[in-house]
């Protein structure tokens, strides 16, 4: 069984009747098998856009992309011809003429489902970048102009059109053509003549196709560039912004408190294996930020931060968000509940850096002791993580009206507990049993 669409090649000094007939005979006896031809609707959104990119590379790395939607025949022909013209001239002039500038360059097309585009890129010197990018420029308003001198745009077509004889001799050349550019049917009905098309292709007809290819309004720019500064030296910088955010951030939500009137301190003991989950949750969470907040970062680069031509400008814009970054990912860290003071006339509950919570008395709707099944297996344990098992000894559980609740042990839990019973000016504190 083969496909309904299936493309056979024929390659060869034959007679065209009988190469059909001999095809007809040999593969039409097989029977064919309806096949859904993939169809994608593309539309031209009339943009362009430019990226400038800063690497650790020896080399500036040139690409630009002009496009075509819903390309004829004709389209791709003279795109085919401007891409070996293109390949040729730059390389003459940027490789091999008297000031080197390139290492490489390359114009090729490529083919994308009812669209293409016709790619020139180049590894370009990094003190040559300007006078590479004004050559290119230069040969494309060639193009479009069609003001290249005639006698050389002869003698670069003559070129073109023997290295295109001399290429495809071979079955397999042939072939690569078809796969590449000739396959779909819906534009090639046959294997188009690319040796008369070159031959008689004229410098006119080159121009007015490359005036629409070759819109500087619809150009996909993109350039990286070496980094200007050295690897020891940006780890430097990385590592001392890190620890001026940390710092700064450390005064800022880190605030002091008024001890007068403290009537019981208590540290909250989690045992190991809570403290390790609770480590790796965190640590979880700052992954997944780090994340989303690369691709955000990603996202935001790409449309704006990118599309300026400014280290400078760029380095600041990925300074900001790196310190956003350690921000959110402090106040991850430092939210969990760390301690819990007792004053006269409220419960603070104190996080590891810069949060606390003040709780009074008619905030609490209740204060007990309690075992595993009282918190863990309810639905209160996915808004308030419990800080404790209290599994073999009993827990403390503090429940406001409002917001999330504390489950936990201290050094004295039982010590704790009634300090805290002769604290509240509620129903008190209801042990079940006495906490150990």
């Amino acid at each position: 069984m083969v496909t309904k669409d299936m493309t056979v090649t024929i390659v060869g000094d034959l007679d065209r009747d009988e190469a059909l007939a001999v095809a007809a005979h040999t593969f039409g006896k097989i029977p064919a098998r309806p096949v859904r031809r993939w169809e994608m609707a593309v539309t031209d959104p009339g943009r362009g856009s430019a990226r400038y990119r800063w690497r650790f590379q020896p080399t500036v790395e040139y690409r630009s992309r002009h496009k075509l939607f819903n390309p004829t025949a004709e389209d791709l022909l003279a795109t085919l011809f401007i891409s070996d013209l293109l390949d040729r001239r730059l390389n003459q002039r940027l490789r091999f003429g008297e000031r080197k500038a390139a290492y490489s360059v390359f114009a090729y097309l490529t083919m994308r489902g009812a669209g293409a585009y016709l790619e020139l890129s180049s590894g370009i010197d990094r003190d040559d970048y300007d006078f590479a990018t004004g050559i290119i420029e230069e040969e494309i308003g060639f193009l479009r102009a069609g003001s290249l001198d005639p006698a050389r745009f002869e003698t670069d077509r003559a070129a073109l059109v023997e290295r295109l004889r001399a290429s495809n001799q071979t079955a397999f050349s042939l072939n690569v053509w078809t796969a590449s550019f000739f396959h779909d049917p819906d534009i090639f009905t046959d294997f188009p003549d690319l040796l008369s098309f070159y031959e008689g292709v004229s410098q006119s007809t080159v121009a007015s196709f490359a005036e629409r290819l070759f819109d500087p309004s619809r150009r996909v720019l993109a350039v990286t560039r070496p980094q200007p500064v050295r690897q020891e030296l940006l780890a430097a910088v990385f590592l001392l912004l890190v620890w001026i955010t940390l710092r700064v951030l450390a005064r800022t939500l880190t605030k002091p408190i008024q001890m007068r009137g403290i009537l019981y301190i208590a540290r909250f003991r989690l045992p190991t294996v809570l403290r390790a989950a609770y480590a790796l949750a965190a640590a979880v969470a700052v992954l997944v930020l780090a994340r989303l907040a690369t691709a955000g970062y990603d996202r935001v680069a790409s449309r704006w931060v990118e599309s300026i031509d400014h280290y400078t400008v760029q380095a600041v814009g990925a300074a900001v968000a790196l310190v956003l970054l350690l921000a959110a990912a402090s106040l991850i860290v430092a939210s969990s509940p760390r301690r819990i003071l007792l004053f006269g006339d409220h419960i603070r509950i104190k996080s590891r850096a810069w949060r606390s919570r003040i709780l009074k008395p008619e905030d609490i709707a209740e204060i007990s002791v309690r075992r595993f099944r009282d918190v863990w297996l309810t639905r209160e344990v996915f808004r308030s993580p419990p800080l404790a098992f209290g599994l073999v000894r009993l827990g403390i559980h503090i429940r406001p009206h409002e917001g999330r609740s504390y489950f936990f042990r201290s050094r004295d839990t039982k010590e704790l507990a009634e300090v805290l019973e002769d604290w509240w000016e509620g129903e008190g504190i209801i042990p079940p049993e006495s906490p150990g």
